[in-house]
C-alpha cells in the first residue's frame, strides 16, 4: 500500500521524485496523478570477515540506489547551485549599482548669520601648482590681517589669470569693498555666484544687503527660494529686508517660516521679534522676545526689547522681575538703570534712586553716569551722597 511520503514516478520522464513535489526535478512536468515508485532493491548483506564479529557484521547493509534516483539528485544539486549563483549575482549587481548611482551627499548648510553681517573670505586649497593661487593665499591672507590695500594687487592678479575661479572673483570682491569700491566688488562677487551659484548666491545676497542693495539682496534670496523654498538662511534675509521696507505683510510670515525651519536659534527669533516691534506688534513681539530670552538668558539687547514691551503692554512687574534676572546673567550690562526707569515710571521714587546709584556705583566711567547720578538726587534727595 502506497503511503504519502513514498516517492512518486514523473509520467513523463520516468524520474523518481518526492511525493509533495508538484513538478518534475528532471524534466519540469506536472506530477498530477504520478504513480508511486517502487521500493528500492536491497543488496544481500555482507559475508563476516575472517576474524570478525559476525554479529556486528550481519547489522551492515547497503543500499543500492536507482539510477534515475541519482539522475533526480543530480538534477536538484543542479538547480539548488543556479538558484545560489544567480542570488549572489543580484546581490553583486545591485550593490554595484548603488554605489556607482547614489548621489554624493549634500554639503553641510552654513551656520545661520544675521542678514546684514557679511561673510568672511575664504581661504584657497594647500595647491600652490599655479601662480594665480600662489597670489590669491597671499592676498587672503593680507585680507584676513586687514591689509585690504596691499591684498587687492594680488587677489586682482588672481583674477586676471583665472578669471572662471569663482573662489579668485569672491575674495577680490572682498578686498574692493573694503578699499571703498562697494559697486566694484559687489560685480566680482555676482561673477562668483554666477560661476558656483550653489556656494556663493547666498553670500552674495547677504553682501548685497549689507551694502544697501535691499532690492537687489531680495531678488537673490527669493530667487534661492524658488528652488530651495524652506531654506532658513533664504528667508531670513528676503523676511529681513522685505520687512525693513515696510512691507510688513509680506515680509513677517518669511521671517515665522524661517524659525519653524530653526527655532532654536535665538538669534532668528531676535530677528523676528524686533520686525514684529517694527511693525507695531507688540503683544507678538514680547512673546518672540521671551522665547529668544529663554533661549540665550544673556543676551542683554534682547532682554532690554523684551521689558520695554512688557511695561508697553501693561506689564512691568514682570518687566521688573525679567531685568533683575539680567543682572545674575550679564552682570557688566548695566541693567540697574533699566532698573530705575521702570521703578519711577511705577512711582516709586526712592527705589527707582537707589537702582540708579547703584549703576552709577558700578559703571562710573560711563557716558551717563553723571546725569543719572543727578536724576537720583533728584529723586531721593536724602539718600544724596555725603547728606
Amino acid at each position: 500500500m502506497a503511503r504519502p511520503e513514498d516517492p512518486v514516478l514523473c509520467p513523463a520522464c520516468g524520474a523518481r521524485n518526492k511525493a509533495r513535489w508538484e513538478f518534475c526535478a528532471r524534466c519540469g512536468e506536472s506530477l498530477q496523478g504520478a504513480e508511486p515508485a517502487a521500493a528500492p532493491a536491497k543488496a544481500a548483506p555482507r559475508a563476516p570477515a575472517p576474524g570478525a564479529d559476525a554479529k556486528a557484521a550481519s547489522k551492515r547493509s547497503v543500499v543500492v540506489i536507482h539510477p534515475r534516483d541519482e539522475e533526480a539528485s543530480a538534477v536538484n544539486a543542479f538547480f539548488a547551485g543556479a538558484s545560489f549563483l544567480a542570488m549572489v549575482a543580484t546581490i553583486v549587481a545591485a550593490t554595484t549599482y548603488a554605489c556607482r548611482s547614489e548621489p554624493p551627499p549634500p554639503p553641510a548648510p552654513a551656520g545661520l548669520t544675521i542678514p546684514t553681517v557679511p561673510p568672511k573670505p575664504v581661504a584657497a586649497s594647500a595647491d600652490t601648482s599655479s601662480t594665480a593661487r600662489k597670489a590669491y593665499q597671499q592676498g587672503h591672507r593680507l585680507l584676513a590681517e586687514g591689509k585690504a590695500e596691499e591684498a587687492l594687487p594680488l587677489l586682482a592678479e588672481a583674477v586676471g589669470e583665472e578669471a572662471d575661479q569663482a573662489l579668485f572673483q569672491w575674495g577680490y570682491g572682498e578686498a574692493l569693498i573694503k578699499t571703498g569700491n562697494a559697486e566694484g566688488g559687489l560685480a566680482a562677487q555676482g561673477e562668483a555666484a554666477r560661476l558656483d551659484p550653489a556656494r556663493y548666491r547666498l553670500d552674495y545676497a547677504k553682501s548685497l544687503g549689507v551694502n544697501e542693495q535691499r532690492a537687489a539682496a531680495v531678488e537673490q534670496f527669493e530667487a534661492i527660494l524658488e528652488s530651495s523654498p524652506d531654506d532658513p538662511e533664504a528667508l531670513r534675509g528676503a523676511g529681513w529686508y522685505i520687512a525693513q521696507g515696510g512691507d510688513f505683510n509680506r515680509g513677517l510670515p518669511l521671517l515665522r517660516r524661517a524659525v519653524e525651519q530653526r527655532d532654536s536659534d535665538p538669534g532668528l527669533l531676535t530677528s523676528l521679534a524686533a520686525m514684529e516691534a517694527a511693525a507695531g506688534r507688540a503683544q507678538e513681539a514680547a512673546g518672540t522676545y521671551w522665547k529668544a530670552v529663554q533661549l540665550a538668558p544673556a543676551n542683554a539687547e534682547a532682554r532690554r526689547e523684551l521689558a520695554r514691551l512688557l511695561v508697553q503692554t501693561g506689564k512691568p512687574e514682570v518687566a521688573l522681575d525679567v531685568l533683575k534676572r539680567g543682572g545674575a546673567h550679564s552682570p557688566g550690562a548695566g541693567f540697574d538703570k533699566d532698573v530705575g526707569g521702570v521703578l519711577e515710571r511705577l512711582g516709586r521714587p526712592a527705589e527707582a534712586a537707589q537702582a540708579y546709584r547703584s549703576y552709577v556705583l558700578q559703571s562710573p566711567g560711563a557716558a551717563d553716569a553723571e546725569e543719572i547720578r543727578q536724576k537720583a538726587d533728584r529723586l531721593d534727595p536724602a539718600g544724596r551722597t555725603g547728606s
